[in-house]
Protein backbone atom coordinates (compact mmCIF):
# COMPACT_ATOMS: atom_id res chain seq x y z
CA UNK A 1 0.00 0.00 0.00
CA UNK A 2 1.74 3.10 -0.93
CA UNK A 3 -0.78 6.40 -0.50
CA UNK A 4 0.12 9.82 -1.31
CA UNK A 5 -1.59 13.04 -0.50
CA UNK A 6 -2.15 16.81 -2.11
CA UNK A 7 -0.87 19.91 -0.63
CA UNK A 8 -3.60 22.22 1.18
CA UNK A 9 -2.38 25.45 0.19
CA UNK A 10 1.01 24.69 -0.78
CA UNK A 11 3.25 21.67 -2.41
CA UNK A 12 6.96 21.69 -2.25
CA UNK A 13 7.05 20.14 -6.09
CA UNK A 14 11.43 19.44 -5.05
CA UNK A 15 9.90 17.04 -2.21
CA UNK A 16 7.26 15.19 -3.93
CA UNK A 17 9.16 13.72 -6.74
CA UNK A 18 11.66 11.40 -4.14
CA UNK A 19 8.69 10.14 -1.73
CA UNK A 20 6.35 7.44 -3.20
CA UNK A 21 5.63 4.85 -0.75
CA UNK A 22 3.96 5.28 2.08
CA UNK A 23 0.67 7.05 3.63
CA UNK A 24 0.88 11.19 3.01
CA UNK A 25 -1.21 13.14 4.78
CA UNK A 26 -1.16 17.18 4.20
CA UNK A 27 -2.50 19.96 5.79
CA UNK A 28 -1.05 23.73 5.81
CA UNK A 29 2.80 24.41 6.31
CA UNK A 30 3.41 25.90 9.53
CA UNK A 31 6.58 27.89 10.67
CA UNK A 32 6.32 27.10 14.44
CA UNK A 33 4.40 23.91 14.62
CA UNK A 34 0.76 25.22 14.49
CA UNK A 35 -0.78 25.01 11.36
CA UNK A 36 -0.54 28.25 9.62
CA UNK A 37 -2.53 27.16 6.29
CA UNK A 38 -2.89 30.33 5.12
CA UNK A 39 0.55 31.30 5.36
CA UNK A 40 2.00 31.67 1.38
CA UNK A 41 5.19 33.83 2.09
CA UNK A 42 7.38 30.77 1.37
CA UNK A 43 9.11 31.41 4.81
CA UNK A 44 7.38 28.02 6.42
CA UNK A 45 8.60 24.99 7.56
CA UNK A 46 7.06 22.28 6.41
CA UNK A 47 7.14 19.69 9.69
CA UNK A 48 7.07 16.23 9.38
CA UNK A 49 6.35 13.60 12.19
CA UNK A 50 8.24 10.46 12.40
CA UNK A 51 7.07 7.21 14.06
CA UNK A 52 10.03 5.28 13.77
CA UNK A 53 12.58 7.63 15.21
CA UNK A 54 11.79 8.28 19.30
CA UNK A 55 15.53 10.18 18.85
CA UNK A 56 17.80 12.04 16.19
CA UNK A 57 21.86 11.12 15.69
CA UNK A 58 23.02 13.83 13.93
CA UNK A 59 24.16 10.98 10.70
CA UNK A 60 23.47 12.42 7.27
CA UNK A 61 25.38 9.23 6.01
CA UNK A 62 23.60 7.20 3.22
CA UNK A 63 25.81 4.31 3.20
CA UNK A 64 24.98 4.18 6.86
CA UNK A 65 22.23 1.45 8.36
CA UNK A 66 18.68 2.61 8.01
CA UNK A 67 17.34 3.07 11.78
CA UNK A 68 20.86 4.92 12.25
CA UNK A 69 20.67 7.82 8.85
CA UNK A 70 18.44 10.80 10.08
CA UNK A 71 15.34 10.97 7.62
CA UNK A 72 15.13 12.86 4.38
CA UNK A 73 18.66 12.14 4.19
CA UNK A 74 18.30 10.25 0.69
CA UNK A 75 14.97 12.38 -0.09
CA UNK A 76 16.04 16.13 0.70
CA UNK A 77 19.69 15.99 0.47
CA UNK A 78 20.81 13.20 -1.97
CA UNK A 79 19.33 12.72 -5.22
CA UNK A 80 19.46 10.39 -7.95
CA UNK A 81 19.31 9.99 -12.08
CA UNK A 82 15.94 9.48 -12.36
CA UNK A 83 12.57 9.20 -10.22
CA UNK A 84 10.30 6.86 -10.54
CA UNK A 85 6.63 7.01 -9.64
CA UNK A 86 5.18 3.66 -8.90
CA UNK A 87 1.40 4.92 -9.10
CA UNK A 88 1.48 5.55 -12.85
CA UNK A 89 4.66 3.73 -13.51
CA UNK A 90 6.49 6.33 -15.15
CA UNK A 91 9.85 7.34 -14.58
CA UNK A 92 11.15 11.09 -14.71
CA UNK A 93 14.59 12.55 -15.65
CA UNK A 94 16.30 14.14 -12.79
CA UNK A 95 19.81 14.23 -12.24
CA UNK A 96 20.05 12.83 -15.96
CA UNK A 97 18.43 14.26 -18.73
CA UNK A 98 18.02 10.74 -20.64
CA UNK A 99 19.56 7.17 -20.87
CA UNK A 100 19.34 4.78 -23.08
CA UNK A 101 19.80 0.54 -23.31
CA UNK A 102 21.93 -1.02 -26.20
CA UNK A 103 19.85 -3.46 -28.34
CA UNK A 104 21.99 -5.98 -26.73
CA UNK A 105 20.61 -4.91 -22.89
CA UNK A 106 24.33 -5.17 -21.79
CA UNK A 107 24.92 -1.42 -21.74
CA UNK A 108 22.93 1.27 -20.16
CA UNK A 109 24.16 5.18 -20.88
CA UNK A 110 22.85 7.83 -18.87
CA UNK A 111 23.02 11.39 -20.21
CA UNK A 112 23.54 13.97 -17.04
CA UNK A 113 21.82 17.10 -17.02
CA UNK A 114 24.33 20.21 -17.46
CA UNK A 115 24.80 22.87 -14.97
CA UNK A 116 24.02 20.78 -11.87
CA UNK A 117 26.01 21.81 -8.80
CA UNK A 118 26.55 20.64 -5.19
CA UNK A 119 25.59 22.29 -2.19
CA UNK A 120 28.86 23.56 -1.75
CA UNK A 121 29.10 24.99 -5.32
CA UNK A 122 31.05 22.69 -7.27
CA UNK A 123 29.84 21.25 -10.78
CA UNK A 124 28.08 17.32 -10.38
CA UNK A 125 30.12 15.15 -13.10
CA UNK A 126 29.81 11.98 -14.18
CA UNK A 127 32.77 11.24 -12.34
CA UNK A 128 30.75 11.69 -8.90
CA UNK A 129 27.83 9.15 -10.22
CA UNK A 130 30.76 6.42 -10.94
CA UNK A 131 32.51 7.12 -7.70
CA UNK A 132 28.95 6.45 -6.06
CA UNK A 133 28.41 3.52 -7.52
CA UNK A 134 32.35 1.82 -6.74
CA UNK A 135 31.91 3.28 -3.30
CA UNK A 136 27.99 1.33 -2.74
CA UNK A 137 29.07 -1.38 -3.90
CA UNK A 138 32.30 -1.36 -1.64
CA UNK A 139 30.48 -0.79 1.46
CA UNK A 140 26.86 -2.49 0.68
CA UNK A 141 27.05 -4.75 -2.06
CA UNK A 142 24.15 -5.40 -4.38
CA UNK A 143 24.28 -4.54 -8.26
CA UNK A 144 25.77 -7.79 -8.80
CA UNK A 145 24.66 -7.83 -12.61
CA UNK A 146 26.54 -5.03 -12.45
CA UNK A 147 30.44 -5.38 -14.67
CA UNK A 148 31.60 -1.76 -14.36
CA UNK A 149 30.62 1.85 -14.63
CA UNK A 150 32.75 4.06 -16.59
CA UNK A 151 32.34 7.98 -16.95
CA UNK A 152 33.12 9.11 -20.69
CA UNK A 153 33.47 13.09 -20.04
CA UNK A 154 31.99 15.54 -17.54
CA UNK A 155 27.75 14.10 -18.46
CA UNK A 156 28.02 10.37 -19.60
CA UNK A 157 27.91 7.41 -17.82
CA UNK A 158 28.12 4.33 -19.12
CA UNK A 159 27.00 0.84 -16.66
CA UNK A 160 28.37 -2.33 -18.60
CA UNK A 161 26.15 -5.65 -17.25
CA UNK A 162 27.08 -9.16 -16.99
CA UNK A 163 23.91 -9.86 -18.61
CA UNK A 164 20.70 -7.99 -19.96
CA UNK A 165 18.70 -7.38 -16.94
CA UNK A 166 15.67 -5.01 -17.16
CA UNK A 167 15.14 -3.93 -13.95
CA UNK A 168 18.76 -2.89 -13.72
CA UNK A 169 17.43 0.58 -15.51
CA UNK A 170 15.75 1.66 -12.79
CA UNK A 171 18.12 0.32 -9.94
CA UNK A 172 20.79 2.49 -11.41
CA UNK A 173 18.56 5.35 -11.86
CA UNK A 174 17.30 5.46 -8.21
CA UNK A 175 20.68 5.13 -6.67
CA UNK A 176 21.19 8.36 -4.81
CA UNK A 177 24.58 10.10 -6.00
CA UNK A 178 27.18 11.51 -3.78
CA UNK A 179 30.27 13.88 -4.28
CA UNK A 180 33.38 12.59 -5.01
CA UNK A 181 35.53 15.40 -4.18
CA UNK A 182 34.39 15.29 -0.38
CA UNK A 183 33.38 10.92 0.04
CA UNK A 184 36.84 9.95 -1.66
CA UNK A 185 38.66 12.55 1.94
CA UNK A 186 36.48 10.24 4.32
CA UNK A 187 38.59 7.91 5.91
CA UNK A 188 36.03 5.53 6.79
CA UNK A 189 32.53 6.20 4.84
CA UNK A 190 31.18 3.34 6.56
CA UNK A 191 31.19 4.31 9.75
CA UNK A 192 31.90 8.41 9.35
CA UNK A 193 28.48 10.46 9.91
CA UNK A 194 28.59 13.53 7.37
CA UNK A 195 27.75 15.62 9.96
CA UNK A 196 27.40 18.51 7.34
CA UNK A 197 26.32 16.75 4.23
CA UNK A 198 27.00 18.11 0.80
CA UNK A 199 24.52 17.44 -1.57
CA UNK A 200 22.54 17.99 -4.73
CA UNK A 201 19.10 18.31 -3.45
CA UNK A 202 17.00 20.94 -2.15
CA UNK A 203 17.34 20.85 1.70
CA UNK A 204 20.97 20.52 2.36
CA UNK A 205 21.85 22.84 5.50
CA UNK A 206 21.35 20.99 8.35
CA UNK A 207 20.21 23.64 11.42
CA UNK A 208 18.67 23.85 15.06
CA UNK A 209 19.77 19.88 15.11
CA UNK A 210 18.31 18.41 18.74
CA UNK A 211 17.63 15.09 20.05
CA UNK A 212 13.80 14.98 18.78
CA UNK A 213 13.94 17.61 16.09
CA UNK A 214 15.94 19.04 13.38
CA UNK A 215 15.73 21.24 10.24
CA UNK A 216 17.17 21.30 6.61
CA UNK A 217 17.13 24.52 4.79
CA UNK A 218 17.46 25.12 1.44
CA UNK A 219 20.20 24.49 -0.95
CA UNK A 220 21.56 27.64 -2.25
CA UNK A 221 23.05 26.35 -5.14
CA UNK A 222 19.90 23.71 -6.26
CA UNK A 223 19.04 23.46 -9.89
CA UNK A 224 15.56 24.12 -9.85
CA UNK A 225 15.33 27.21 -7.54
CA UNK A 226 11.67 28.05 -8.07
CA UNK A 227 10.58 24.57 -6.81
CA UNK A 228 12.07 25.98 -3.35
CA UNK A 229 8.49 26.93 -2.16
CA UNK A 230 9.46 27.17 1.44
CA UNK A 231 12.22 27.60 3.72
CA UNK A 232 13.08 24.59 4.61
CA UNK A 233 11.77 20.88 6.60
CA UNK A 234 11.57 20.43 10.24
CA UNK A 235 11.45 16.82 11.23
CA UNK A 236 10.11 15.41 14.71
CA UNK A 237 11.07 12.78 16.54
CA UNK A 238 8.15 10.55 18.32
CA UNK A 239 8.56 6.59 19.66
CA UNK A 240 5.25 5.35 17.60
CA UNK A 241 2.70 6.03 15.48
CA UNK A 242 0.21 7.03 18.62
CA UNK A 243 2.26 9.92 19.38
CA UNK A 244 3.23 10.84 15.99
CA UNK A 245 -0.59 10.98 14.85
CA UNK A 246 -1.60 12.85 17.86
CA UNK A 247 0.39 15.92 16.86
CA UNK A 248 -0.62 15.39 13.34
CA UNK A 249 -4.07 15.76 13.83
CA UNK A 250 -3.50 18.31 16.74
CA UNK A 251 -1.81 20.59 13.63
CA UNK A 252 1.91 20.13 15.45
CA UNK A 253 3.22 18.46 11.74
CA UNK A 254 1.89 18.98 8.30
CA UNK A 255 2.67 16.11 6.43
CA UNK A 256 2.85 12.73 7.26
CA UNK A 257 3.22 9.07 5.90
CA UNK A 258 2.50 6.95 8.39
CA UNK A 259 -0.46 4.76 9.35
CA UNK A 260 -3.46 6.49 10.79
CA UNK A 261 -6.44 4.77 11.85
CA UNK A 262 -9.77 5.48 11.09
CA UNK A 263 -8.19 8.19 8.57
CA UNK A 264 -11.79 10.14 8.22
CA UNK A 265 -13.02 10.46 11.54
CA UNK A 266 -9.31 11.17 12.95
CA UNK A 267 -7.97 13.54 10.50
CA UNK A 268 -10.63 14.29 7.36
CA UNK A 269 -13.32 15.01 9.76
CA UNK A 270 -11.32 18.22 11.21
CA UNK A 271 -11.27 20.12 8.20
CA UNK A 272 -13.03 18.51 5.82
CA UNK A 273 -12.29 21.29 3.00
CA UNK A 274 -8.69 21.28 2.96
CA UNK A 275 -7.46 17.82 4.89
CA UNK A 276 -6.75 15.29 2.39
CA UNK A 277 -5.42 11.94 1.71
CA UNK A 278 -4.67 9.01 -0.79
CA UNK A 279 -4.07 6.13 -0.71
CA UNK A 280 -2.72 4.50 -4.02
CA UNK A 281 -2.17 0.60 -3.91
CA UNK A 282 0.76 0.90 -5.45
CA UNK A 283 3.24 0.27 -2.44
CA UNK A 284 5.40 -3.08 -2.09
CA UNK A 285 3.93 -6.21 -0.76
CA UNK A 286 3.54 -6.94 3.22
CA UNK A 287 5.50 -10.51 3.48
CA UNK A 288 5.35 -13.12 6.26
CA UNK A 289 9.07 -14.01 5.86
CA UNK A 290 9.69 -17.51 7.14
CA UNK A 291 13.39 -18.35 7.34
CA UNK A 292 13.14 -22.13 4.75
CA UNK A 293 16.71 -23.35 5.68
CA UNK A 294 15.09 -24.40 9.19
CA UNK A 295 12.10 -26.99 9.52
CA UNK A 296 9.32 -26.98 9.38
CA UNK A 297 9.44 -23.88 7.37
CA UNK A 298 11.72 -25.79 5.00
CA UNK A 299 8.52 -27.68 4.02
CA UNK A 300 6.68 -26.16 0.79
CA UNK A 301 3.45 -28.49 2.82
CA UNK A 302 4.02 -26.14 5.97
CA UNK A 303 4.13 -22.98 4.46
CA UNK A 304 0.92 -23.71 2.08
CA UNK A 305 -0.94 -24.72 5.29
CA UNK A 306 0.20 -21.84 7.45
CA UNK A 307 -0.80 -19.81 4.10
CA UNK A 308 -4.01 -21.32 4.65
CA UNK A 309 -4.60 -20.14 8.06
CA UNK A 310 -4.27 -16.30 6.92
CA UNK A 311 -7.28 -14.52 6.60
CA UNK A 312 -6.49 -11.84 4.56
CA UNK A 313 -9.39 -10.16 4.27
CA UNK A 314 -9.89 -10.00 7.78
CA UNK A 315 -5.74 -8.42 8.55
CA UNK A 316 -6.55 -6.52 5.31
CA UNK A 317 -10.20 -4.84 7.02
CA UNK A 318 -9.31 -4.71 10.97
CA UNK A 319 -5.37 -4.61 10.82
CA UNK A 320 -5.27 -1.99 8.06
CA UNK A 321 -8.41 -0.17 7.84
CA UNK A 322 -9.19 -1.32 4.66
CA UNK A 323 -6.65 0.95 2.98
CA UNK A 324 -5.54 -1.77 0.91
CA UNK A 325 -6.58 -5.39 -0.84
CA UNK A 326 -5.30 -9.00 0.06
CA UNK A 327 -2.38 -10.04 -1.69
CA UNK A 328 -2.59 -12.76 -4.06
CA UNK A 329 0.12 -15.37 -5.46
CA UNK A 330 2.18 -13.35 -7.41
CA UNK A 331 3.22 -11.04 -5.01
CA UNK A 332 2.54 -8.19 -7.22
CA UNK A 333 1.67 -5.17 -5.63
CA UNK A 334 -1.14 -2.83 -7.19
CA UNK A 335 1.67 -0.50 -9.00
CA UNK A 336 2.51 -4.22 -10.92
CA UNK A 337 -1.49 -4.64 -12.33
CA UNK A 338 -0.70 -4.47 -15.65
CA UNK A 339 1.73 -7.63 -15.47
CA UNK A 340 -0.67 -9.57 -13.32
CA UNK A 341 -1.77 -13.09 -14.30
CA UNK A 342 -5.53 -12.76 -13.38
CA UNK A 343 -5.43 -16.69 -14.25
CA UNK A 344 -2.72 -17.49 -12.14
CA UNK A 345 -3.98 -15.64 -9.10
CA UNK A 346 -6.85 -17.09 -9.37
CA UNK A 347 -6.03 -20.37 -9.22
CA UNK A 348 -3.62 -20.68 -6.45
CA UNK A 349 -5.93 -22.08 -3.62
CA UNK A 350 -3.55 -21.45 -1.00
CA UNK A 351 -3.94 -17.93 -0.91
CA UNK A 352 -7.80 -18.37 0.30
CA UNK A 353 -8.36 -18.48 3.88
CA UNK A 354 -9.74 -22.03 4.89
CA UNK A 355 -8.81 -23.22 8.12
CA UNK A 356 -10.45 -27.12 7.78
CA UNK A 357 -7.82 -27.39 4.85
CA UNK A 358 -5.15 -26.04 6.88
CA UNK A 359 -5.16 -27.77 9.66
CA UNK A 360 -5.92 -31.34 6.96
CA UNK A 361 -2.67 -30.25 5.31
CA UNK A 362 -0.73 -30.11 8.82
CA UNK A 363 -2.10 -33.65 8.97
CA UNK A 364 -1.08 -35.25 5.93
CA UNK A 365 2.27 -33.44 6.21
CA UNK A 366 3.07 -34.72 9.16
CA UNK A 367 1.78 -32.72 12.22
CA UNK A 368 -0.54 -33.98 13.97
CA UNK A 369 -2.25 -32.72 16.78
CA UNK A 370 -1.13 -34.51 20.18
CA UNK A 371 -3.80 -36.03 22.98
CA UNK A 372 -3.57 -32.03 24.22
CA UNK A 373 -4.97 -30.58 21.08
CA UNK A 374 -1.52 -29.03 20.26
CA UNK A 375 0.45 -29.91 17.15
CA UNK A 376 4.14 -31.43 17.21
CA UNK A 377 7.25 -30.71 15.01
CA UNK A 378 8.37 -33.80 13.82
CA UNK A 379 10.70 -34.15 16.42
CA UNK A 380 8.08 -34.10 19.24
CA UNK A 381 8.71 -30.50 20.49
CA UNK A 382 5.70 -28.03 20.24
CA UNK A 383 4.82 -26.45 16.92
CA UNK A 384 5.26 -22.81 18.02
CA UNK A 385 7.11 -20.12 16.56
CA UNK A 386 7.20 -16.33 17.22
CA UNK A 387 6.80 -13.50 14.90
CA UNK A 388 8.58 -10.43 15.01
CA UNK A 389 6.83 -7.09 14.02
CA UNK A 390 7.50 -3.31 13.88
CA UNK A 391 6.70 -2.33 17.72
CA UNK A 392 6.28 1.15 17.00
CA UNK A 393 3.92 0.74 14.00
CA UNK A 394 0.48 0.63 15.16
CA UNK A 395 -0.72 -0.80 11.61
CA UNK A 396 2.16 -3.96 12.56
CA UNK A 397 0.55 -4.47 15.71
CA UNK A 398 -3.19 -4.30 14.95
CA UNK A 399 -2.25 -7.09 11.76
CA UNK A 400 0.08 -9.48 13.95
CA UNK A 401 -2.56 -12.19 15.22
CA UNK A 402 -5.49 -9.17 15.70
CA UNK A 403 -3.41 -7.03 17.90
CA UNK A 404 -2.45 -10.24 20.40
CA UNK A 405 -0.26 -9.08 22.91
CA UNK A 406 1.63 -11.75 23.11
CA UNK A 407 4.75 -12.64 20.98
CA UNK A 408 3.96 -16.17 20.22
CA UNK A 409 2.03 -17.74 16.88
CA UNK A 410 -1.13 -19.31 17.57
CA UNK A 411 -1.12 -22.89 17.21
CA UNK A 412 -1.19 -23.66 13.58
CA UNK A 413 -4.38 -25.35 12.56
CA UNK A 414 -6.30 -23.46 14.72
CA UNK A 415 -9.25 -20.78 13.71
CA UNK A 416 -7.32 -17.50 12.25
CA UNK A 417 -8.32 -13.98 14.19
CA UNK A 418 -11.37 -12.37 12.92
CA UNK A 419 -13.59 -9.59 14.77
CA UNK A 420 -15.94 -12.69 14.85
CA UNK A 421 -12.82 -14.75 15.97
CA UNK A 422 -10.88 -13.23 18.26
CA UNK A 423 -7.33 -14.80 19.37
Amino acid sequence: MAPSIRARRLRPAALAAPVAAAALLLTGCSGTGTNTAGDTSGHQLLTVPREDFATFTRNFNPFAPGQVVAPMTTQAIYEAMLVYNPANGKATPWLATSWETSKDGRTVTFTLRHGVKWSDGKPLTAADVAYTFELQKKLLGGYEYLRAVKAEGTDKVVFSLTKPYSPGLFELGKQIIVPEHVWAKVKDPAKDTNPDPVGSGPYTQVANFQSQSYELRKNPEYWQPKKQRIDGIRVLGFSGNDSANLAFVNGEADWTQSFIPEVDKSFVAKDPEHNKYWYPKTGSMVDWTMNTTRAPFDDVKVRKALSLAVDRESVTEVGMNGYTRPADCTGLSGGYDKWRDKTLADSCTWTKHDAAAAAKALDDAGYKKGPDGKRKLKNGKPFTFDISVGSASSDWLSTRTCGRSGSSARTPGAPPCSPRHPC
